[in-house]
């Protein structure tokens, strides 16, 4: 029985795909060169040093990459918003008595940042959102839903994480816990317990396992 379901951020709740865009505009100012596609698929979602090992960047070439970055972002972010269905998704999964709460690469702060520039917040919706800096190892390490589970006091088979990265499905099952893809995110083939095509088939992944 699902007593908790727990989100990834980028690529799950909020379609942030254009963070790539400020990524390979930063790649080709240090590189010369445009970043290819299948990496972008990769690292989205991924945290920073899995990406800087993708790009196959020195450090003295992530710190210049950084920078760039950091510019460029602002000139996208208009294109954040909530994926299709994910606040009702949300709010149903809360009148079903589950527990929802986020597991991101990213610090709480930053995933409270980026919640509040939306026109729904859902971390202060949700009931926990654990971050890459709540814990020692970030996903795919399993660090982050045993942190929950033990904050929750939740077996991890009680626990449902949906999200759309290799680093999210290594986490699910380094800590033994049900995978679920968000396809409406996701570029990629990722091993899964759940493929739903929509958040809102979430609801019922829940209750045919919750009968």
């Amino acid at each position: 029985m699902y007593k908790a379901i727990v989100f990834d951020v980028d690529g799950t709740v909020v379609d942030t795909r254009f963070i790539l865009d400020a990524c390979r505009d930063a790649y080709f100012d240090v590189r010369g060169e445009k970043l290819s596609e299948e990496i972008c698929d990769i690292m989205y979602g991924s945290p920073a040093a899995a990406a800087q090992g993708l790009m196959g960047l020195s450090d003295e070439e992530f710190a210049i990459y950084g920078k760039r970055f950091a510019a460029y972002l602002p000139l996208y972010l208009p294109k954040q918003k909530l994926f299709d269905g994910i606040r009702e998704c949300m709010e149903q999964c809360r009148k079903l008595g589950l527990i929802v709460a986020i597991n991101t690469s990213r610090t709480v702060a930053g995933a409270e940042e980026a919640a509040a520039s939306l026109e729904w917040n859902f971390a202060e919706f949700c009931d926990h959102v654990i971050g890459c800096d709540l814990v020692e190892n970030p996903k795919p390490a399993p660090d982050s839903l045993l942190y929950l589970c033990k904050l929750c006091g939740l077996s991890a088979d009680e626990i449902l994480f949906v999200g759309d990265t290799e680093f999210d499905s290594g986490c699910a099952a380094n800590a033994g816990v049900d995978f679920a893809v968000a396809t409406w995110g996701c570029k990629i083939h990722l091993p899964a317990t759940y493929y739903p095509k929509h958040p809102l088939e979430l609801l019922d992944i829940i209750q045919q396992k919750n009968q």
